[in-house]
């Protein structure tokens, strides 16, 4: 899965997936462990004795949204073997204003104290449970990996969650570590390169505060590291190094007390370079975008603020993420509670296309847009959200990635 947040790191922030209990640390009977406050668009009823898959989501979560419509027809396809439960801990009223965007054929339950996304050590979503109707889990994992074969296996009793956890090797199988302390700057940084073979689960977390810099990435290819550091769009950068070199999986800490972000990112750069022996070099291009011109605010308020994460009480809904998902059978992009500049810096990353805005509007919107070409973008944002593109030259900084 790709997907972008703001300021074109959040794609390795926000909504990722990390294993941090063992299968030991639930009971038995782990469908005790689930607590619903309330039933949103379905009648109450009792969990117990039933094939369950239990899926923790929220509604600003880009890479939820994409695993809810994808798993949307296949809830459909095993509505009379299997329990499909999203559960969210949000309030009952934001729910229900996502829910009349679409149609979904899930079981949509609360979580109001969030007692169930205690008991099953949530620290990341989308993160999916199966649960055997002896009220055991038999699978864990993200959301997206569901489908008509791993239900069938799940209702065939074919899943076990001690050999899934067995047969899945953590990124502590490093091959080496480069080390890098600067006393001067008063920061350190690590590198891990991991052992590809090895490696059987995707695993990030990452923190980046102002003042107080602190950054772990896990599990990232190098391309994938540099990439996010320099620029949030892939397109804006050539690398003229084997795959060997671009491939590899590595891993960073870096910590630093006295930095801001850009002079963080600077240094992390830096260390790449040094490290990993690399030349990065940067130089500003021509390259046409797409400017946003905004020609009806009433049609962009109407179709798209249906959670105006900037005025909610909640505060997980100041939260902004996107994502790309099939909807009708087309590639559509859906960001959720995102500004007019998160869309274009969006846009911009899950397309071939550059797009650019200078509008100042702090309110946070919802957005649905067909990808699959540049007419079927145009259309969209001018008869449903009212904002016209207009074609337009722009110097981009472009960077190049070779060894020395």
């Amino acid at each position: 899965m790709n997907y972008s947040f703001k300021n074109g790191l959040t794609s390795l922030l926000f909504c990722i997936y990390f294993i941090s209990y063992s299968p030991m640390s639930l009971a038995q009977k782990d469908v005790e462990k689930i607590h619903i406050s309330s039933w949103v668009n379905t009648h109450e009823q009792s969990i117990k004795g039933k094939y369950i898959i239990l899926d923790f989501w929220a509604t600003w979560c880009g890479p939820c949204i994409k695993s809810l419509i994808e798993t949307n027809a296949l809830v459909k396809e095993y509505q009379n073997k299997v329990l499909f439960l999203a559960i969210s801990e949000e309030e009952e009223k934001t729910v229900k204003e996502f829910l009349q965007r679409r149609t979904f054929n899930h079981s949509f339950v609360l979580d109001s104290l969030g007692t169930t996304f205690r008991s099953f050590n949530i620290n990341s979503i989308p993160e999916a449970f199966f649960i055997n109707p002896d009220g055991q889990i038999v699978w864990k994992g993200h959301s997206s990996d569901i489908n008509n074969i791993l239900i069938n296996k799940f209702l065939n009793g074919e899943l076990n969650l001690q050999r899934q956890t067995k047969n899945q090797k953590t990124t502590t199988d490093l091959k080496k570590q480069i080390s890098n302390v600067d006393s001067k700057s008063n920061i350190r940084f690590k590198f891990d390169i991991y052992d590809t073979d090895t490696l059987s689960l995707k695993i990030s977390m990452n923190q980046f505060i102002d003042n107080n810099i602190s950054v772990l990435i896990r599990n990232a290819t190098l391309e994938r590291l540099i990439t996010t550091l320099i620029n949030k769009n892939s397109k804006y950068v050539t690398f003229t190094m084997p795959d060997s070199i671009l491939k590899q999986r590595v891993g960073l800490v870096f910590e630093s007390k006295k930095h801001t972000m850009l002079e963080a990112k600077d240094l992390i750069i830096r260390g790449i370079e040094k490290s990993f022996n690399l030349r990065i070099e940067s130089k500003l291009i021509n390259q046409n975008v797409y400017h946003f011109n905004l020609e009806q605010k009433d049609r962009l308020i109407k179709y798209s603020t249906i959670i105006n994460a900037k005025n909610s009480s909640n505060t997980s809904q100041k939260g902004s993420s996107s994502g790309s998902a099939i909807i009708n059978g087309k590639n559509t992009f859906v960001g959720i509670g995102l500004t007019l500049k998160d869309l274009s810096n969006s846009l911009s990353s899950f397309t071939n296309h550059n797009f650019f805005t200078d509008l100042v509007d702090e309110n946070k919107y919802d957005f649905e847009i067909p990808i699959d070409s540049i007419d079927d973008i145009i259309y969209t944002l001018k008869t449903e959200y009212g904002i016209v593109l207009l074609s337009k030259n722009k110097e981009y900084e472009h960077f190049h990635i070779s060894t020395k």
